[in-house]
């Protein structure tokens, strides 16, 4: 685990710090390059647990670190020169120095989405990923729209200054949330998207409601009409 800076003692350790505390251990030839709160690690991060991989947890902070602020934590990122100076077997295996990555062995694989399809296959457990052309095709699409319509819309109505576009982008973000919603199969088919299975997309859904606005931690939830 990365040191810790300027960590207030109302901080308590939740399953998750545990989790990379445990994981983070002992060194393994299956090696998982993350950080914690990002929420395109959380993804694949989901499929291992959930697969019972045996992987070491590999912190990377791809923010400066100043330890005036509370964890150290800051939103000025490094370059990737300073990452690979910094941690340069991620850069190996991350060319891009973008989180997450894995190096299983010498087997280098990046991009959280394309990551969660190698966990899938190269592990044993319970498969997430159905049989059939369609049915794969319907789990890569519907994952790709969360990504490119629901995360991007919401994130930039934060980050809109100008009332009209937040408000445009409110907009985009409650149809997209519509149009996914209308994809779901009968709830009386079974609990997830895809009935009985946590679909692919469901560690990417997970992660972003986990990670931002249903955590209400620090982003608002806007209320869908």
């Amino acid at each position: 685990m990365q040191p810790r800076i300027n960590y207030p003692a109302e901080w308590i350790d939740a399953e998750g710090e545990l989790t990379i505390e445990k994981r983070s251990s002992k060194q393994l030839p299956m090696k998982f390059y993350g950080s914690w709160f990002c929420p395109f690690v959380q993804r694949p991060w989901i499929a291992l647990e959930e697969k019972g991989v045996d992987y070491q947890w590999v912190e990377i902070n791809p923010y400066e670190v100043d330890p005036k602020e509370l964890g150290g934590y800051t939103k000025k990122a490094l370059s990737v020169e300073e990452k690979g100076k910094k941690y340069p077997e991620f850069i190996k295996t991350v060319p891009n120095g973008l989180i997450p990555g894995i190096d299983n062995g010498g087997e280098r694989v990046f991009d959280s989405l394309y990551l969660m399809e190698y966990i899938d296959e190269a592990f044993d457990g319970p498969r997430y990923m159905p049989k059939g052309a369609l049915q794969k095709w319907r789990q890569r699409y519907w994952s790709r729209f969360i990504d490119d319509q629901l995360q991007r819309n919401y994130y930039a109505m934060l980050m809109a200054q100008d009332p009209t576009a937040q408000e445009d982008y409110r907009q985009r973000f409650y149809q997209a949330c519509r149009q996914f919603a209308r994809e779901m199969e009968p709830i009386s088919e079974g609990p997830f998207f895809s009935r009985q299975r946590l679909f692919h997309g469901g560690h990417v859904l997970s992660a972003f409601l986990a990670a931002d606005p249903l955590g209400g931690h620090t982003l608002p939830w806007p209320d869908l009409p």
